[in-house]
């Protein structure tokens, strides 16, 4: 997107030839959001993977604060009333789960 920043439109490869552009006015249609979104759901799925892998059990919990804690527990307890099958590593915030796999690696070294 930093192409954006300095001209009108970019040019879009595909198998190494020109295969579209993309205009500002592009990130604001539904294809583009919904492939943003899907993205970050990829990545958010990886990212809790590598957390069960790192964080044996819930020993994962130590990295989050008291009170996010408390958040995804509350979160959790909704889930489950409208019968949602769920774990509490599911009901953090994206955010939560990066610190989670930023602090692990920092405590890990």
């Amino acid at each position: 997107m930093l192409g954006l920043a300095k001209s009108p439109r970019i040019f879009v490869r595909v198998f190494g030839a020109a295969g579209g552009i993309i205009t500002m006015s592009d990130l604001q249609k539904p294809p583009v959001r919904m492939w943003l979104f899907g993205m970050i759901t990829l990545i958010e799925m990886r990212i809790s993977r590598l957390i069960e892998q790192m964080c044996p059990g819930d020993s994962w919990k130590q990295h989050v604060s008291e009170g996010r804690l408390q958040k995804a527990e509350a979160l959790l307890e909704e889930r489950r009333r409208r019968n949602q099958s769920l774990d509490l590593l599911d009901c953090l915030q994206f955010s939560d789960k990066g610190q989670i796999v930023a602090r692990t690696r920092r405590s890990a070294t």
